[in-house]
């Protein structure tokens, strides 16, 4: 069964990639945006967007739980394997959005 820290782990994951995924898009961008911040404050609300569409249409698949498991661990199971599989699509995603952004935003 997993542990207690890889579910914090993941839960603090849900928090972090946005800013992580937007700051290094604006890192990575050629050409750069004028307004940087504005491009990191947009790449991070368009990130949490896209993680909370991608979360609800992922609520929904089924996932591989272990057979012998109880109600408990089952549930706990399918709690990480929802948070992973909502932050890795999310991530992914995003990079869409983010490179529209990117482009039509005025460039320095």
């Amino acid at each position: 069964m997993p542990s207690q820290a890889t579910m914090e782990f993941l839960q603090w994951s849900v928090y972090v990639w946005p800013f992580i995924v937007s700051l290094g898009f604006l890192v990575l961008a050629k050409p750069r945006p004028v307004n940087r911040l504005a491009f990191f404050v947009l790449g991070v609300l368009v990130c949490f967007g896209v993680q909370s569409l991608v979360g609800l249409a992922l609520a929904y698949t089924p996932g591989e739980l272990e057979a012998g498991a109880t109600a408990p661990e089952r549930f706990f199971q399918a709690a990480m394997i929802h948070i992973a599989r909502t932050v890795g699509v999310s991530a992914a995603l995003s990079l869409v959005p983010l490179w529209w952004l990117r482009r039509y935003l005025p460039k320095a």
